[in-house]
């Protein structure tokens, strides 16, 4: 099984050979990572201690504010979602050949991935209440669950398949290699998003203390080393569903 350092730098040679990518996050990650910071930082509660900037509580909790604030939540993540699967439907190419340069553009991209939305949203919900469920009757075999299903959104941007089918299809690959799957998706979050939450927090304390005006900054800067650390976790990811399926097909020859 291939290590998270193999996986990254996989990713990272599969991103540098595929403009459409940097396109692909500004647009559909970046953009709406950015809005939802800074949606998140209004409606923050203002410390007892005092405001710590301008921008911090300036929304009021009333219900029609909060009602507005979960839809444009949901619609930036539906956004992001559609990113998600724009750069599933480009790392496709990773579970056939080797990652040549390709000229697919962001139009042609967007275009496609567009159909696996509504998908990947309700086989992502039905995924969270089979995980719920598992967990209220113990613990042990939700965790499990949410292991083995992991990469549902693989299977249905690359193979074309939703819902319970994409859960089994998931399931299927991992049995066997549950935990194993776990240290390596885990250790994947550490070494991409731990270092790009320390340096947007780092960022936003020096703009903290500089000018608490500016924090919009820190929004935009955290928005892009999120963006990138999920681009490259998305990518990361496919040669080890890759090598899952790999094995499991040698199995079912034998």
């Amino acid at each position: 099984m291939p290590s998270p350092s193999s996986l990254i730098g996989s990713a990272w040679e599969f991103y540098r050979s595929q403009p459409a990518l940097n396109t692909v996050v500004f647009w559909l990650l970046f953009i709406p990572f950015t809005v939802m910071n800074f949606l998140t930082r209004l409606i923050t509660p203002i410390p007892l201690e005092g405001p710590t900037s301008p921008w911090q509580g300036a929304l009021q909790h009333t219900v029609p504010v909060v009602i507005l604030l979960l839809l444009a939540l949901a619609a930036l993540g539906i956004v992001a979602t559609w990113g998600i699967a724009c750069i599933l439907l480009v790392g496709k190419r990773m579970l056939k050949t080797r990652a040549g340069r390709s000229r697919t553009s962001f139009r042609a991209v967007r275009h496609q991935a567009a159909k696996y939305i509504l998908p990947l949203v309700l086989t992502g919900i039905l995924r969270g209440c089979f995980t719920f469920f598992w967990t209220l009757l113990l613990v042990i075999p939700g965790i499990i669950y949410s292991i083995r299903t992991s990469f549902y959104s693989i299977v249905v941007v690359c193979e074309g398949k939703a819902y319970r089918t994409a859960l089994k299809r998931s399931k299927d690959a991992v049995k066997g290699y549950t935990w194993q799957v776990f240290f390596r998706l885990f250790a994947l979050g550490i070494l991409l998003y731990l270092p790009a939450n320390l340096l947007a927090s780092g960022v936003e304390l020096i703009i903290q203390g500089v000018d608490a005006r500016l924090l919009p900054i820190a929004d935009i800067i955290g928005s892009g080393l999120t963006s990138l650390a999920t681009m490259l976790f998305t990518l990361a990811v496919i040669p080890l569903y890759a090598w899952l399926r790999e094995g499991e097909m040698m199995v079912e020859d034998e």
